[in-house]
Formats: C-alpha cells, sequence, structure tokens
C-alpha cells in the first residue's frame, strides 16, 4: 500500500530536493528513515517532541516518491504585507487539463520556508470563477487577502438556511452548531492537501484519489509569519495524476475542533487578559463567520468559560467529542495546535471497553508535526464517537494575555482531521 507519512523537523528548511537542512537541536539525522519513525516508545529510548507514542496504531514508515506529471507555481512572487504579522494569501493555480484526472499524491513547495507557516489546497470549481475573477489581484499583487478561508464558497449558507437549522434542532444546540459547520461550506476543512513546515510529498493510501475535472482551478491559500520575514516566496505545487479509466475512490475527511479559551498567567485588569478583547480581535482579523468560532465551539462541545476560568494557565485543558457519521475506513489523522501546545490525544469510543488510541503525542512541537496514515486501516461505524483533546502552557510565550481560536501564528488551535474512505461492500 502507497502511504505517505511526512515528517516535520524543528526549524528545518525543505529544499527542492526534499533534502532536509538539520536544526541544530535535532540528534538523529532526518534522512534516516529506518530508524525515525520506529523510535516512538522504544525501551530506553526518549521520547522525540512531536512524536506520535507507542499508544498509536502501526503507522506508514515508508517513503515512496512522488511521480511529478503536474508543476504549478504563483505567477510572480508574492512579497508577504509587513504591516500584518499574519499575513494570508490566496492564489489561482490553472492546472489547464484537458481531460478529468485523478490526484493521486502532491507536494507544495514553498519559495520561502522562513516565512510560509502553512499551506492549503483546494479546488475552485466553475461557480466560483466569478467570485474570482471580483478579488484576484484587486490590490495590485497576485491573487487575494483571504483570513479565515479562501472565501469562495458560492452555495453559502443563508441566515435563513441556518435559523431554520436552529429551529429544528431545538435552538443553538452542540447539534445545531455542527450542522452549520458543516453545510455552510466546511469551514475547518483542510482541503485536498496542505503543508506545514518540513513536509515532503503526500502520497494517497492506494487505490484512492481526489478527483479533478476538467476546467476546475486550484487555490492555494499561503499563510505568512511576516514576524520572521517578509522576502519574496514564490510556492510550488506537484501532481501525481491518473487518468479517470483508473477504478479509484475519492477520500473523504472531516475535521475535530474544539474549544481554546486560554486564561491570563497572570490575572490583572488588563485589556489583554480580558476574553471579549481577544473575541473582539478575532472578529477584526478574520470576520464575523470565523471571529465568531469561539462561541460556537464552547456550545459545540458542551463547554463553558468557567470550565477554563478555573484551570491554571500552565496546564489548560480542552476536549470534544463527535460523533462519526457513517460506517468507513479510517486511513489517516491529523493533529495540529500552535506554540503553546503541550500535548494532544485522539480517540476512538473513549469511556467504553472498546477504546482505542488514534493518535497520541505526549510532548507537542509546533516545529515537528505532521499527517499520519496507519499501516492497517481502521474500521469506523455510524455512531462512532471521537474525542480530540488538547493541552496547552498558556506561560510558554511569556505574552501576558488571553487567547482564543485563531489562525495566526500568535493565536492557538485545536484540530484534528480525519481522512476515511467507504467501506467495500
Amino acid at each position: 500500500m502507497s502511504k505517505k507519512y511526512f515528517w516535520i523537523l524543528g526549524a528545518c528548511v525543505l529544499a527542492s530536493s526534499s533534502v532536509y537542512v538539520l536544526a541544530q537541536s535535532t540528534t538523529q539525522p532526518p534522512n534516516d528513515t529506518s530508524g525515525m519513525a520506529g523510535m516512538a516508545g522504544m525501551p530506553g529510548m526518549a521520547q522525540p517532541a512531536g512524536q506520535p507514542s507507542s499508544k498509536t496504531p502501526a503507522l506508514e514508515r515508508s517513503f515512496p516518491a512522488l511521480r511529478t506529471d503536474l508543476e504549478l507555481k504563483l505567477g510572480t512572487p508574492y512579497i508577504p504585507d509587513p504591516k500584518l504579522p499574519d499575513d494570508y494569501r490566496c492564489f489561482v493555480l490553472d492546472p489547464k487539463l484537458t481531460a478529468d484526472q485523478f490526484i493521486t499524491g502532491y507536494q507544495v513547495i514553498p519559495g520561502n520556508t522562513a516565512n510560509v507557516h502553512h499551506a492549503i489546497v483546494t479546488i475552485a470549481t466553475p461557480d466560483q470563477f466569478e467570485l474570482i475573477a471580483k478579488k484576484n489581484g484587486k490590490d495590485g499583487q497576485d491573487g487575494w487577502s483571504c483570513f479565515g478561508g479562501a472565501g469562495l464558497n458560492a452555495n453559502k449558507m443563508s441566515q435563513n438556511q441556518a435559523l431554520e437549522i436552529v429551529i429544528k434542532n431545538g435552538g443553538l444546540n452542540k447539534a445545531a452548531i455542527e450542522e452549520i459547520l458543516e453545510k455552510s461550506g466546511n469551514i475547518l476543512g483542510l482541503g485536498i492537501g496542505s503543508w506545514t513546515p518540513g513536509s515532503t510529498a503526500t502520497l494517497f493510501p492506494e487505490g484512492t484519489a481526489e478527483p479533478l475535472r476538467k476546467g476546475n482551478l486550484l487555490v492555494i491559500q499561503v499563510h505568512y509569519n511576516t514576524l520572521v520575514s517578509h522576502a519574496p516566496d514564490q510556492t510550488r505545487l506537484r501532481l501525481q495524476l491518473e487518468g479517470t479509466q483508473k477504478n479509484l475512490t475519492p477520500l473523504e475527511s472531516m475535521s475535530l475542533p474544539a474549544a481554546v479559551e486560554l486564561p491570563c498567567a497572570t490575572q490583572n485588569s488588563s485589556p489583554e487578559c480580558n476574553r471579549q478583547t481577544a473575541y473582539n480581535s478575532g472578529i477584526q482579523k478574520y470576520g464575523s463567520r470565523m471571529g465568531k468560532l469561539p462561541d460556537y465551539l464552547l456550545t459545540m462541545c458542551g463547554k463553558t468559560l468557567e470550565d477554563f476560568a478555573k484551570q491554571p494557565a500552565n496546564r489548560v485543558v480542552s476536549s470534544c467529542d463527535r460523533t462519526f457519521p457513517k460506517t468507513a475506513l479510517l486511513e489517516g489523522v491529523i493533529l495540529h495546535m500552535h506554540t503553546r501546545g503541550v500535548s494532544t490525544l485522539l480517540e476512538l469510543n473513549p469511556d467504553t471497553p472498546q477504546a482505542k488510541v488514534l493518535l497520541d503525542i505526549p510532548k507537542w512541537d509546533f516545529h515537528w508535526q505532521g499527517s499520519y496514515w496507519y499501516q492497517e486501516p481502521i474500521a469506523l461505524k455510524r455512531g462512532d464517537k471521537i474525542r480530540i483533546t488538547c493541552i496547552w502552557d498558556n506561560t510558554l510565550e511569556g505574552n501576558n494575555r488571553y487567547i482564543v481560536w485563531g489562525e495566526g501564528t500568535q493565536d492557538e488551535m485545536c484540530l484534528g482531521s480525519l481522512t476515511f474512505r467507504p467501506m467495500p461492500v
């Protein structure tokens, strides 16, 4: 089975030849794939930061080479806006396909690893082209500003539709929030692919793919951290393609967010330690749809502000349970936090005799994270409970302020994602 399990090395640089430049703090050669993937949980071995523990099911350790059938790049080098600490920019990549294709693998190659925080690749369909034309290049540079997503959901849910969902579910409760989030364009989705520092190529599990139709465009959202650098970037995307005559199964995904509410390390009356200040800042940066997400997540996860206010700032714990919607084979998982993360855990049917760890990272490292594919898929059934748990230390960065969910490097997240395929009949 061809699967990709990519590593992220602290403060490393990914060259176009997929060779890592090793950070001084790393003690194991990064290209020694025979040893690195198996280190977690071995007797006598210290647990490397960012590594899954031995509680995690067996993960794929092979590194198959990507066959590059198509390479796309930003039209012109983009210079991130130095006035923004976090500059989110969306760019259009036109594959110019003459026939429908399947994407079976991809690789995002940042042009400037010093300031590219992450990138997300999505597909744009013809009903979104008019919106793209209105946004693209209007400020004199290629692309457009896109905090909180590309902003291309042509079928965006109306207020009346959202209200109908709330009424149907008897109020703005967990069920209503889940349905609104999913039907309003999966605003937490990870698209068809992503890049985080140190990622190499990703090949989808054998027999699976992402369809790419003739005439469709690709949109890549790049997050630039300008606190580090605002030098030009010209990110590239490599695709491995197969014709539609192959019988390949499209992959599906499910996002698993949890509430983020991190009290100040030292309580005081300053505006920075006020939750409302953090909340208003999110709306200002990301707009009302993403900015109000902290409140939605509290409701969806059954949490209150009091649940977080009583926790010590150096160990803030948040968890959220979701119900899996169908019978499927779980192929891979992702967990994501930012720089204040301490540990994170993904579980199947917790608090039951059938409980199973899906991914356990006991020593989180923002600079060493990735997408994890199982050696053998895990069977999921409709009604299974999936729990994500995150722990943060809000004293790590030395910046005493209240923190809520946000996409910026100085914000925080608790986000998981499941990648699965339908159960064969």
